[in-house]
Parts: structure tokens; sequence; C-alpha cells
């Protein structure tokens, strides 16, 4: 009898199925929710980088971070829902710094930079940080650009 009972254990395979079932539907949400949450995350980035490139344009016409500017990138920025907004460039009227002009014989002179940095609001889950990513801390968009100046006079 015991030798008969280990026998049909042994061969009973009826919950194989719905095991697998359940290891298969959970790999595969896990890959469809990362998937979806890097399209999402690559969303914010983009939109910090439009954001960026206008102002930089803007920077480079006038040959400095103007104080409405300013102002007007970090409004469209929290309107975005983005935090913690730190603006880096070469010249911000705000901290009283010269215009930076065109000088075609010093282009290295005439370059102006604009750095963005923020946070999103919500932060965006990141699967990566559940298989070991080493990076602690809130998640950070750094976008950077440059370009020449074109503004002739001050």
């Amino acid at each position: 009898m015991r030798n008969l009972f280990k026998r049909n254990l042994l061969k009973d395979e009826s919950g194989n199925a719905a095991i697998q079932f359940i290891i298969y539907a959970g790999l595969i949400s896990f890959m469809i929710f990362g998937s979806i949450d890097y399209w999402l995350t690559q969303q914010r980035i983009s939109q910090v980088e439009f954001i960026k490139q206008y102002y930089l344009d803007r920077v480079r016409l006038e040959g400095c971070l103007t104080i409405d500017d300013e102002s007007s990138l970090i409004s469209r920025l929290t309107a975005a829902q983005f935090n913690n907004i730190t603006i880096n460039t070469s010249a911000k009227e705000s901290m009283g710094e010269p215009r930076i002009l065109r000088n075609s014989d010093d282009l290295d002179g005439s370059e102006i930079y604009l750095e963005i940095m923020c946070e999103p609001d919500p932060q965006p889950f990141l699967l990566a940080q559940l298989i070991g990513s080493p990076a602690p801390g809130p998640f950070t968009i750094d976008v950077k650009g440059r370009a020449l100046s074109e503004r002739v006079d001050p």
C-alpha cells in the first residue's frame, strides 16, 4: 500500500500546469510592467530635453539666461511635475553675470552651455533597483546642451 501511494504521488502532475502558469504569468507581467515603466521614464526625459532645447535657443540668442526666461523655465518644469530643479549655465542674469557675446576670433569664448537637473514627480518605479542596481536615492534627470552665442552687442 505504501509503495502504491508513493508511486501515485510522484506521478500526480495535475498541479504542474497551474504552477507553470503562475511562474510564466509572473515573468511576463514583470517584463510588460518594466517595459511600460521604461517607456514612461523615457517620455519624461524627452519632455525635459525639449524644454532644455527651447531655452538653449533663447540663451543662444540673448547671450545669457535672462531672469524672465529662468522663471519661465522653472514654472514650465514645475507645471510638468518636476521637483528639485537646478539650472546651471554659462551666464545668468539673476547672478549678475555678463552676457556672452559672439566672437568669431575666439569660438570657445562664445560657447554657452545650459544644464537642467530635476526629479520627476512621481518617481519612476525603475525595476533595475529590484535586480541590484547600485543607484541609491531619487531618480534625477540631467540634460545638457551647448551652443555658440549669437548676441553681438550687450
